[in-house]
């Protein structure tokens, strides 16, 4: 947020102070207030572009509106079109996001990624993905805050999220682009385009010799298909991790899954996944069990059946930050096993 100043005032004293008698620290501020006043900046402009189509939706001109943008900044229509859309899209359907990038908080990537993930919801669960987001949007980066938001989408509208899985499998595709140098780039649109990489790094780690990773998995990649080589290997090599709540497996709710290399996926998917493969039970959350550590039987974290409940959360003190320093070895080791949940802790 602009504390001291308005965005003008702090562009003018950054031009101000030049650059040549910068130290390494101030530089960093620099760039620092710069970003911050640059989404202040394209803020403005949407809430421009927005009022622009409001004053062109009716009148002779209404049909030329983004061809007039094109002309005055020498871009496409369809980069005009583009813009205007996403303007008025952040007025009309993120207004809290319109404002974060108006403090400085979210950038033009940030706003955009958003936008593009809450295509498909109502105002109302637009409301919600945003409000839930929005707190942490400065602190993230773009493939975070992507992670974020469309896990919230999922949350917000789960069946939904299942109709535009069904939508999107049916144009699953492979398309071929020629690039420069000779060379042609093969794209994979599938639902099991994760298995497949998996199973291809699996193969691929398995020559060993001095080209480079993407070298190796390309040449397997192509021995494959086109019969150069065999790979003998079982055709169930490939392993996919997804992480999942015990309830959703049950039906019991829609969480989310994380699918290991992915990000989030819907409960449908999840259990569609789960009918098809095998589940591992690795350990569970708070006040349920996990897997036996190695000890003795008496010890805290043992029963005869292998499995064992987590103690009651341990009492703080100010201190030591818990009643005792047993307590807090005790917890830094529970932290420690629980570090790779199979059954996220939702």
């Amino acid at each position: 947020m602009f504390e001291s100043s308005s965005p003008d005032k702090t562009l003018a004293a950054v031009f101000a102070a030049g650059v040549d008698g910068l130290d390494a620290e101030q530089c960093l501020d620099a760039i620092h207030d710069l970003e911050r006043v640059t989404s202040a900046v394209q803020a403005r402009q949407a809430r421009l572009y927005a009022r622009f189509a409001e004053c062109r939706s009716e009148g002779p001109l209404a049909e030329w509106g983004t061809d007039e943008v094109a002309i005055e900044l020498s871009i496409t229509r369809n980069a005009a079109n583009g813009r205007v859309g996403f303007a008025r899209t952040l007025v009309e359907r993120l207004p809290g996001t319109l404002e974060a990038m108006e403090r400085g908080e979210v950038d033009l990537h940030k706003a955009r990624i958003l936008k593009e993930l809450i295509e498909p919801l109502s105002p109302e669960q637009v409301r919600v993905v945003e409000e839930k987001v929005l707190a942490t949007a400065p602190d993230k980066t773009g493939p975070q805050l992507r992670q974020a938001v469309w896990r919230a989408v999922l949350k917000a509208d789960p069946q939904g999220a299942q109709a535009r899985h069904e939508r999107a499998k049916a144009e699953r595709k492979v398309v071929e682009y020629p690039v420069e140098d000779g060379m042609a780039q093969l794209t994979v649109t599938a639902p099991d385009a994760t298995a497949i990489y998996q199973r291809l790094d699996t193969l691929t780690r398995r020559c060993h010799d001095d080209r480079t990773m993407d070298q190796r998995r390309a040449d397997v990649f192509t021995d494959l298909l086109m019969g150069r080589a065999c790979y003998d290997t079982p055709a169930a090599a490939a392993t996919v991790l997804v992480t999942v709540a015990a309830t959703t497996l049950a039906g019991m709710d829609d969480k989310p899954g994380e699918l290991a290399g992915y990000g989030p996926i819907s409960a449908a998917m999840t259990r569609e996944l789960a009918a098809a493969g095998t589940w591992r039970r690795r350990s569970r959350s708070f006040g349920r069990t996990m897997p036996r550590r190695s000890g003795g039987t008496g010890s805290p974290w043992t029963s005869s059946s292998g499995l064992v409940t987590r103690p009651a959360w341990p009492r703080r003190s100010a201190r030591w930050g818990f009643s005792s320093p047993s307590l807090a070895i005790r917890w830094r080791r529970f932290r420690g096993m629980s570090g790779r949940l199979q059954y996220a802790w939702r």
